[in-house]
């Protein structure tokens, strides 16, 4: 596989795990308070911007908060997406996790288990993906099921995840309610979604937020029920934000490697 089909490969799976709004979960994500009493709503200084104490009232003013608390700083944003049958077995995960410096620095780190894999199938199927890159180098490192590693020096593709999960998709016209919860302001809504994995809905999808008061989408989480593969199963999806100036990032281990088998290239 050629560099460009290697990177574009990725780019596509990438897409279906993390920014199509409603591919997937995961359960654990925070939940308000209690599951016998209503949840209390919110006012005043509890509320993120673009929030009001009954509804999402300005999607675009809460996205921008919450870049703001993020911009010039360390954090992590991690996105794990899994399908599980009924029965309980599961048919795939997939784990994204980009480590984020103040200075743009990025570490993108993917990991494929089940027929997620299935996905980029040349040498064989790949079981993880790697990306470093600063403001003058991106490099690459694909390792394979069969065992072998490829590495690519190409020109920065795209920005790091941020974690705004299904918020950062168009939601305007769909009703978000608002609660309290232990962990900030928790946003849910109920909406069907398009799949893009070869899968169909057998129903809504529960979405989840937690949002602090700064606006920080602290976690995102989706749930559905789909059938693949003429079987009945569950597709979760969770992003969370997490380690906010406290990850430090260095060279990956595989850097030098890297570096001295590849060539540099104009971008």
């Amino acid at each position: 596989m050629s560099p460009v089909s290697n990177r574009l490969a990725t780019a596509l799976l990438l897409c279906c795990l993390a920014a199509t709004a409603g591919c997937n979960s995961l359960t654990g994500a925070p939940s308000p308070s209690s599951a016998e009493t209503p949840a209390p709503v919110p006012t005043g200084d509890e509320l993120p911007p673009g929030v009001s104490d009954s509804r999402l009232e300005n999607q675009s003013a809460l996205l921008v908060a919450h870049a703001d608390t993020l911009a010039g700083r360390n954090y992590t944003a991690t996105t794990r997406r899994r399908i599980d049958f009924t029965n309980g077995t599961t048919y795939s995960r997939v784990e994204a996790r980009s480590l984020v410096a103040a200075d743009d620095t990025h570490y993108l780190s993917v990991s494929y288990e089940g027929r997620a894999r299935d996905q980029l199938t040349a040498p064989s199927p790949v079981v993880r993906f790697e990306e470093w890159t600063n403001d003058s180098v991106s490099l690459e490192r694909t390792r394979y099921a069969n065992g072998t590693v490829r590495y690519d020096r190409t020109p920065g593709f795209g920005t790091p995840s941020n974690g705004t999960g299904w918020l950062g998709g168009n939601v305007e016209s769909s009703p978000v309610r608002v609660e309290s919860g232990s962990d900030g302001v928790v946003l849910t809504m109920e909406r069907p979604f398009g799949l893009s994995i070869g899968a169909t809905s057998r129903g809504a999808a529960h979405h989840e937020a937690v949002v602090g008061p700064d606006g920080r989408i602290r976690s995102t989480s989706i749930r559905s029920p789909i059938a693949i593969e003429g079987r009945n199963a569950t597709i979760t999806r969770q992003t969370q934000v997490r380690r906010v100036d406290e990850t430090g990032l260095s060279k990956p281990p595989w850097f030098r490697e890297a570096i001295e088998s590849t060539e540099p290239v104009d971008g």
